[in-house]
């Protein structure tokens, strides 16, 4: 595969309309659809803000006392842009409600779990998981390779979004920076501390290691045949490696002819480049949606 440019790149699309239920609508000097509430609209809308900002138990129960799927229902009538499931249990415990989040939801799903279960000892909050342990919870089959990344604040920003979708590890090459690292945790926010890594004198041999284990790996590149993202399907039942390329020259060459395919970002703006940690959320969300 022959590289296209250095950088990769996105597009975005917007919402078209907004749900009407009964309330008055409002045009501003911008031409902006606002909405003026009554007092039952305010009530619902509590309510709603209780379902999404409410845990669910070990009986898959809201806080507003509903289950999983008529707080999806409630939400995805609303046309809300994402469904959270937000602290309240341990990692592995809130995995066994994703299945069922999944099967009704076809929205994007953004989860948090505590760190165990939370116990009140000695007027205290106490969470009887140790980051050793929340780091061996159940992980999506997905290993970040960064090739060569200059930027500290890079480095700690794709340990964050590892923590984030649970991947199995991060693999830090060339001149990529390890921890502990001041600036890495400033912007990993401890997530260093979770996240497996490893550290590779170059990305060729990194990826060589991968692929003799059986990994699937994809550079994250402009490069001939790349498949864009959101086409990309991934594969239940492989373990992927995404190499993530330098800030200024992308992904090495020698590192790219040795992988076993490429995913593109596309884009319609005229920059034609994302911020290298912003691409990895990027196609690291799809990979989550895709494999979890």
């Amino acid at each position: 595969m022959k590289k296209v440019s250095d950088e990769i790149t996105s597009d975005s699309s917007n919402d078209d309309e907004r749900p009407n239920s009964g309330m008055e609508f409002i045009e501003d000097s911008y031409d902006t659809p606002t909405y003026e509430f009554g007092e039952e609209d305010y009530e619902v809308l509590l309510r709603i803000v209780q379902a999404e900002a409410g845990s669910e138990d070990e009986k898959g129960k809201m806080l507003t006392g509903g289950d999983v799927k008529s707080v999806i229902a409630l939400l995805e009538g609303l046309r809300v842009d994402a469904i959270g499931l937000n602290c309240g249990l341990g990692p592995e415990q809130m995995m066994s409600f994703l299945d069922e989040i999944v099967k009704y939801s076809s929205l994007p799903i953004i989860m948090k779990p505590n760190a165990g279960l939370p116990s009140i000892v000695n007027g205290e909050t106490v969470y009887d998981l140790t980051p050793d342990e929340f780091a061996a919870a159940e992980k999506l089959p997905v290993e970040i390779v960064l090739d060569n990344i200059r930027s500290l604040n890079n480095v700690g920003s794709f340990f964050r979004t590892a923590d984030a979708f649970a991947c199995a590890r991060v693999h830090l090459c060339g001149i990529t920076a390890t921890p502990p690292n001041r600036e890495i945790h400033k912007t990993a926010l401890g997530a260093e501390l979770t996240v497996e890594w490893r550290q590779w004198s170059s990305t060729v041999e990194c990826v060589k290691a991968l692929k003799e284990e059986g990994v699937r790996v994809l550079a994250i590149e402009q490069v001939e045949g790349a498949e864009m993202a959101g086409e990309w399907r991934a594969e239940r039942g492989i373990r992927y490696g995404l190499v993530f390329g330098n800030e200024v020259f992308g992904v090495d060459q020698a590192a790219v002819d040795l992988c076993d395919g490429a995913i593109e970002i596309p884009q319609a703006g005229t920059k034609h480049s994302l911020n290298v940690a912003v691409s990895g959320g990027v196609i690291l969300w799809d990979a989550f949606r895709q494999l979890r």
